[in-house]
């Protein structure tokens, strides 16, 4: 009889492969083999009876490699298992951050208990969640394994244009339905809503979850890990670059926000956005605005702490850069939307009014 112990919960629908009749799986002892998910082996005492080690998943990393070599014990994982799972997270995420369908969604739930005046307020509302098709749309991707494959062959197939970068491909490698680039600045000179794509393909991770009871559809976030933190400040001063001679802008942009010219930034961000940004893009309004600045202030890290929504005072701010390291300004922004620019300076000093009854300070203060 066969035993193998595992490490984690593994599906039945794996572990009924194994015939019953000459396999054991579960929490064994002597075990000949062991199914290992997420748990780290590195301070296990693996036993001597172990000849092999199998990975439920791509990576490696939580089984000690070089300590197995020694004990001649073979590491083998299983790469693309999830990867159609990942694949359709991927492209439902493409589908809520264009559709905008959570915010659909928790919009009409405020309509319960308004009676005949729902028609109205349904013909009134509707237009602020129509979101944008996809059909048509430049889909960059970087990365063409497993799961980036799988991506590119059902965004073609939803009438997507599918760019692909992947360092790794061999010469000549071709991908029905995707237009293989050399060079990665061809994904970002191209792709549609590259900053929407961070947060819907894990560079940035949810903290806390919007109250969609409260109609408020604001939640922090935050860089994964410094892995992901160093990768999103390259790729967006890669994109930037590609920019030809406005490749300072970024500078200028971070620069004037601190020092408090407010002229520069002005100007700085105005020629971003006509550069980068559609009119699609900017539809959405403040979020699009609030997700984009604070993209860009990642750049900052780890020079200050670059804050998002978080309670300070009586309230939420919507971003704050705290200086640490010896820097000494600090910032917080709140973003308003004006819908003529006749309006813009009253919005201005309701949002800086807005500060003060907050006390969004509060931290600041705190933090000395």
């Amino acid at each position: 009889m066969n035993k193998i112990l595992t490490l984690n919960k593994i599906s039945p629908v794996g572990l009924n492969r194994f015939d019953s009749e000459n396999y054991v799986c579960g929490e064994v002892e002597n075990p000949d083999a062991v199914i290992v998910r997420s748990a780290s082996m590195h301070d296990m005492d693996i036993p001597a009876s172990v000849i092999g080690i199998a990975r439920a998943g791509a990576g490696t990393n939580n089984i000690p490699i070089q300590k197995c070599s020694e004990q001649g014990i073979v590491v083998f994982n299983t790469p693309g298992a999830n990867a159609n799972a990942v694949k359709e997270l991927v492209i439902c995420g493409l589908l809520l951050s264009s559709r905008k369908i959570l915010q659909g969604a928790a919009w009409a739930q405020t309509l319960k208990g308004k009676g005949d005046e729902v028609g109205k307020l349904v013909e009134k509302g509707k237009s602020d969640f129509a979101g944008n098709e996809i059909l048509g749309k430049t889909l960059g991707l970087i990365g063409l394994g497993a799961i980036g494959r799988k991506v590119a062959e059902a965004a073609a197939a939803l009438g997507m244009k599918v760019m692909g970068y992947d360092s790794f491909l061999p010469e000549g490698a071709e991908i029905p339905g995707v237009e293989i680039v050399k060079d990665v600045a061809e994904i970002y000179k191209n792709s549609d809503a590259l900053y929407s794509m961070l947060l819907t393909t894990g560079y940035l991770t949810m903290v806390d979850y919007p109250d969609y009871t409260e109609d408020d559809f604001r939640c922090t976030m935050r860089i994964p890990n410094r892995e992901i933190r160093v990768l999103f400040k390259r790729e967006v001063m890669s994109h930037l670059k590609s920019l030809g001679p406005d490749s300072q802008l970024l500078g200028d942009l971070i620069d004037s926000l601190l020092s408090g010219d407010t002229e520069t930034f002005n100007e700085s961000l105005n020629t971003f956005l006509m550069l980068m940004a559609s009119f699609y893009d900017t539809a959405n309004r403040e979020s699009f605005y609030h997700g984009l600045v604070l993209g860009l202030l990642a750049t900052l890290i780890p020079r200050y702490e670059v804050a998002s929504n978080r309670e300070s005072g009586y309230g939420r701010f919507d971003i704050a850069i705290f200086p640490v390291k010896g820097q000494k300004v600090g910032v917080i922004l709140e973003f308003k939307v004006a819908e003529h620019e006749s309006d813009m300076e009253s919005k201005a000093r309701e949002a800086i009014k807005k500060n003060k009854k907050k006390n969004y300070l509060a931290e600041f203060h705190q933090r000395n």
